[in-house]
């Protein structure tokens, strides 16, 4: 019960992005808003510079 969610990429820092989660920089909601537009997730990434991985976690 209430088992909790870890993702090592994503990071919560008020100093990136106002406090909104965020992998390297990047708000986790440009990612998710690229990836529903239908763009694959290794041309996020390397736009990035990021792993797919990380991309898909967030």
């Amino acid at each position: 019960m209430g088992e909790k969610t870890r993702a090592d990429w994503i990071t919560l820092d008020p100093r990136v992005a106002f406090g909104a989660p965020a992998v390297e920089r990047v708000e986790t909601r440009v990612l998710a808003l690229r990836y529903d537009a239908g763009e694959e997730l290794e041309e996020i990434a390397e736009d990035y510079g990021l792993l797919p991985h990380a991309v898909w976690e967030a």
